[in-house]
């Protein structure tokens, strides 16, 4: 994480931004804050390492969604404090209410032209969007009576393969090695999520009944002898991924922290907590080949850039007045899961711990 331990160094970020800030406005108002790519080619980048052993999955059959019902958001049966699974991909956007997905942990569905599924684990309190397409193959996603590392194992109608939920690779089968593309989202509240995309699109919850994400901490072990000092098996954390590097972030210190600027690999990052709802987005600080730097959170729940004091909004990672209005940054795939299941699948991943 970068700190700041004088006037003196913040003077300077200022000065660099500040020179920087032309070239920014043009990105805003040339539209160059694109839209985050969907790759939906195969990969060669496996992330399993060593056998892959599953274990059976306790309680009943869970059933997939295949054609979820889309309603608009004003007229979605759901209370301003629930919790949704959020993605947007330029100019659309869909919500996918907690409580359905616990039901079903997994929905087939299309954000705009693009085959998604959207899946999430209550077992390892684990979300992720991928698209459901290897080069010309559709694939139809459903949920398998198997685990593998303490989450849910997938597989595919077409092919019956089986899929790491929290990876997107395939892990057995014919189309074994192959990884899907992932559409980076966001586990917010409804308020939050309506506000930021008032045209969103929402699956019908159905009267299933409430759910919150991290109780359900049946799944971790009770105790670990490698469970680092200050982390419980069952500690959230959002995970984040940037090529083969793994790094956790513990939701105790992203409430203390609240803006939390770090670098995995090369990729400057930023990770917003909300106070409020308890929510967090992660995005890059790359923006047209040069580092935006944020500010602690205000005691309003406000975020600013050093360099030109614009106020930014941490759902949408984009600046909202300013010079900086209409600059967004590219989100960043962010995975929330218990800390036993993020260890398990990248037992060698970094944590971030708080600068001193």
């Amino acid at each position: 994480m970068t700190t700041f331990n004088s006037n003196a160094g913040v003077q300077r970020r200022r000065r660099v931004l500040l020179v920087a800030t032309a070239a920014l406005c043009a990105v805003a108002l040339t539209g160059a804050a694109r839209p985050d790519s969907l790759k939906t080619a195969r990969k060669k980048l496996s992330l399993v390492k060593g056998e892959v052993t599953f274990e059976p999955a306790a309680g009943g059959e869970v059933k997939a969604v295949l054609k979820p019902r889309g309603l608009p958001a004003g007229r979605a049966p759901i209370e301003d404090g629930e919790w949704v699974l959020g993605v947007a991909h330029g100019d659309t956007a869909a919500a996918y209410p907690l409580r359905a997905l616990a039901g079903h942990e997994v929905v087939n569905d299309w954000l705009g032209r693009y085959p998604i599924a959207v899946t999430w684990s209550p077992l390892s309190a684990s979300a992720a969007v991928y698209v459901r397409r290897l080069g010309e193959r559709r694939l139809t996603m459903g949920v398998s009576d198997r685990l593998w590392r303490g989450h849910r194992v997938l597989f595919d109608a077409e092919t019956s393969s089986l899929w790491s939920q929290l990876l997107g690779e395939c892990l057995q089968g014919e189309l074994e090695g192959q990884r899907l593309g992932e559409l980076p989202c966001v586990l917010a509240r409804w308020v939050d999520w309506r506000r930021a995309y008032p045209e969103t699109r929402v699956m019908d919850p159905d009267g299933a009944p409430g759910v919150e994400p991290f109780t359900a901490t049946t799944g971790a072990p009770a105790a670990a002898a490698d469970v680092p000092a200050g982390l419980s098996p069952g500690d959230p954390v959002m995970g984040v991924l940037i090529g083969r590097t793994a790094k956790a972030y513990p939701f105790a210190v992203l409430r203390r922290e609240r803006v939390i600027e770090d670098r995995i690999g090369r990729q400057p990052t930023v990770l917003f907590y909300d106070e409020a709802s308890g929510a967090v987005a992660a995005y890059s600080r790359r923006l047209s080949g040069l580092e935006v730097h944020f500010e602690r959170a205000a005691s309003d729940g406000v975020i600013r850039d050093v360099g030109t004091q614009s106020r930014w909004d941490w759902l949408r990672g984009a600046g909202v007045d300013g010079k900086m209005a209409g600059v967004s940054l590219t989100r960043l795939p962010a995975t929330p899961a218990f800390w036993f299941a993020w260890r398990d699948l990248f037992p060698e991943t970094q944590i971030y711990r708080s600068a001193p």
